[in-house]
């Protein structure tokens, strides 16, 4: 390899170019949040900050942040039989289960009669009945 590629390759450090809106995250968050416009965000950092951004760099940089807040952290996955042991309570064996069913099915279900809203006669129009049952 040449001088020059090394040299080239000496000053190449291979990190991401930081955003020049990392520095002002929570005032477009903020912003976002509170439903002002990407041209509107983009005017107050020219306004405020002297910073000449487009629109869609702005929503860029909003989808980027959304995306790393839901990136899962570093954590090890959970066994699928873990969640369903926590998410399940105990229910007893099979005897009091059968117990169980048969008290549910002996309970009555409180229901209370619908009052009549109106009433059919085939040889009379249809009537809205009021209170009290008159129509």
């Amino acid at each position: 390899m040449d001088e020059k590629s090394k040299a080239i390759l000496a000053g190449f450090t291979g990190k991401r170019k930081r955003s020049q809106l990392t520095p002002h995250r929570d005032l477009i968050c903020k912003l976002h949040q509170r439903g002002c416009a990407f041209r509107a965000i983009v005017r107050v950092l020219s306004e405020n900050f002297n910073l000449t951004v487009a629109p869609s760099t702005v929503c860029r940089f909003i989808a980027r942040l959304k995306k790393e807040r839901l990136k899962p952290r570093n954590e090890k996955p959970v066994p699928i039989a873990t969640l369903i042991s926590i998410k399940t309570a105990p229910v007893g064996s099979p005897n009091e289960i059968r117990q169980r069913i048969a008290a549910l099915k002996q309970r009555t279900a409180k229901h209370e009669p619908d009052k009549l809203q109106f009433e059919y006669d085939p040889d009379q129009p249809l009537h809205l009945m009021r209170e009290g049952g008159k129509k």
